[in-house]
Order: C-alpha cells, then structure tokens, then sequence
C-alpha cells in the first residue's frame, strides 16, 4: 500500500518543491505516474489501473472533491447495485465534481484522462470488488 501511495506523493512532492505546486505540473506528473501504472514496462506494459494511486492524488490535490466523489460512490452503487457499472460510472462523475468545484483545468483533464484509460482497460474480469481481491493463488 505503501508503494501504491508513494506513486501519488512522489509527484505531488516533486511539484511542491520543484514548482511551488503548480496545478499543470502536478497532474502532469500524477498522469506521468497514472502512465506508469497502467503500462508498467516492468511487467510488459500490462500493468495494474492505478485507483488507489489516483485517490491519494486527489486526497492531496483536491480533498473536499474527493469526499463528494467518494459519498457518490455509495449513492451510484445503491442505484446500480452492480460494482462494474458503479466503477466506470464514478470515474466519469469525478471529472464533472472537480469541474462543479472550480478546480483548476489541468485538475478537470487529470480525473477525465484516467476515466478514459481506465475505460479502456477495464473489464469485468478486473472488476476486484465484485470478486474479491486475490492476495495469493490458491494451491
């Protein structure tokens, strides 16, 4: 978990000390790391999708939005009942709160990006909260 949060702190980190923050600098390079993540060439440009790493991203960039989006979690799950559908459906809501909220465009593009690859990426197969997160193999 630890390796997953650095992913977002890093960057954002980098930012504050390089770039006194600067709101492109820091989704450029959370993007960078979103990047990373999905097409990992360390495992042959497969890759994880990143959700954990994007939420501390915004638990650091955008607090008060994640909260809304995080509560919209729970209201689009009772009204789905269907974790799939909930999952894609939240991440193409989180570009809209951050837009509502007044975030910067650079903040806007970041969540609207993600929602894009993640799109692309995910398939019920994937989809952890409906299955179960596999810790180990079975033997």
């Amino acid at each position: 978990m630890m390796g997953e949060i650095s992913k977002a702190v890093l960057p954002l980190f980098i930012s504050w000390y390089f770039f006194d923050y600067e709101a492109a600098v820091s989704a450029a390079l959370v993007f960078s790391s979103v990047l990373g993540t999905f097409y990992s060439p360390f495992l042959k440009f497969k890759g994880g999708l990143g959700t954990t790493m994007i939420i501390w991203a915004y638990a650091f960039l955008a607090p008060v939005a994640l909260l809304v989006v995080l509560a919209l979690v729970v209201v689009l799950y009772l009204i789905l009942r269907d974790t799939y559908y909930m999952t894609l459906g939240i991440f193409w809501i989180a570009p809209i709160v951050a837009f509502l909220f007044g975030l910067s465009p650079p903040l806007v593009a970041l969540p609207l990006a993600y929602a894009i690859i993640y799109t692309l990426r995910y398939n019920r197969r994937r989809d952890e909260l409906a299955h179960g997160v596999q810790v180990a193999k079975p033997s």
